[in-house]
């Protein structure tokens, strides 16, 4: 069963977690946010149209349009993970979908890593993203294997958004290649996690300071 609910409204168990490593980089003149948004069948149906539309409406409404390139890509299958941070090289990745402990097990079908093979131990016990399977399915995407893909070829992102359930775990792993990566350490609803994009994107775009845009801002995450 997923985690993120459309239920309305929803009350947060936990606030978002905002996680940095390292010292920002010089400012580019334009950045990427590559949006990736996954429902597969079997998995609660939440609105990840409306929170792309509120995003791009949030960057359009501060002014700051032309430092922002908004992309989206639906329906994502793991693979399109890799492929997307090598052809694009965004500098915002941000995740909107399911995510979910170490005992999910939304649907039915094969559970399979984007890059390298399991352990010993099943990855899956550390929990992970819903990306979508060949067959519509979830299909996880394991702790270990996101941040060994953001570790082949994610060197162009300064921040990962991860607005879904239990992504805390993913986001402290991220830190391995990722400057700044936002994760949930509890459930959250659909309409909680929109609010959470409309906020954190809007002052400009979430992230502001000075001639970089990119500088970050803590916030708290909305409990409704």
């Amino acid at each position: 069963m997923a985690c993120r609910e459309t239920a309305s409204p929803v009350a947060s168990s936990g606030p978002a977690v905002r996680l940095c490593s390292a010292p920002p980089r010089s400012p580019l003149l334009k950045h990427t946010i590559l949006f990736l948004a996954a429902n597969p069948l079997g998995t609660e149906r939440v609105a990840l149209d409306e929170e792309a539309r509120a995003i791009h409406e949030e960057l359009e409404r501060t002014g700051h349009r032309d430092s922002f390139e908004l992309v989206t890509r639906w329906a994502v299958r793991p693979l399109d993970l890799l492929r997307e941070l090598r052809k694009l090289k965004p500098t915002i990745v941000h995740f909107s979908g399911h995510g979910g402990r170490g005992d999910s097990r939304p649907g039915a079908g094969p559970h399979r890593d984007v890059v390298g093979e399991p352990d010993a131990v099943d990855e899956r016990q550390q929990g992970g993203l819903f990306f979508q399977g060949t067959n519509g399915q979830p299909q996880l995407v394991s702790t270990a294997a996101l941040k060994e893909t953001f570790g082949a070829a994610g060197s162009s992102v300064r921040l990962v958004v991860l607005n879904a359930c239990y992504s805390e775990v993913q986001a402290e792993a991220l830190l391995a290649h990722v400057e700044c990566v936002i994760g949930m350490s509890g459930s959250i609803g659909d309409d909680a996690a929109r609010s959470f994009a409309i906020g954190f994107y809007g002052t400009p775009a979430g992230l502001v300071g000075g001639s970089d845009p990119m500088k970050t801002e803590s916030r708290p995450m909305p409990t409704k």
